[in-house]
């Protein structure tokens, strides 16, 4: 038996950019994408091979930290794990 559409989706972040995740939609967030609204799930979620280590000299100093680690996209796969939300819904046009 083939899965249906509704089986196979995987919600996905969209155009989200990097300098969003650390201001406006960052873990936990809402973020609407065309067709969807999704959930940004906590870094814990995030896969950890796909980071890259960034530097930043003023943060460093601040935080006290060596380096920052940046989620990327390797070879199509999404690090950056969402969920749709809500997970239901109703069609307006047959209700």
């Amino acid at each position: 038996m083939s899965k249906t559409p509704v089986e196979t989706y995987k919600p996905s972040p969209g155009k989200l950019r990097a300098s969003h995740l650390i201001t406006t939609f960052g873990p936990g967030s809402l973020y609407p994408t065309e067709h969807d609204c999704v959930l940004i799930m906590g870094t814990n979620f995030w896969k950890t091979g796909n980071f890259s280590e960034k530097s930043h000299l003023y943060l460093q100093k601040i935080t006290g930290k060596t380096h920052f680690l940046m989620p990327v996209k390797k070879d199509r796969e999404q690090s950056i794990k969402c969920m749709s939300f809500p997970k239901w819904g109703s069609c307006k046009s047959c209700k």
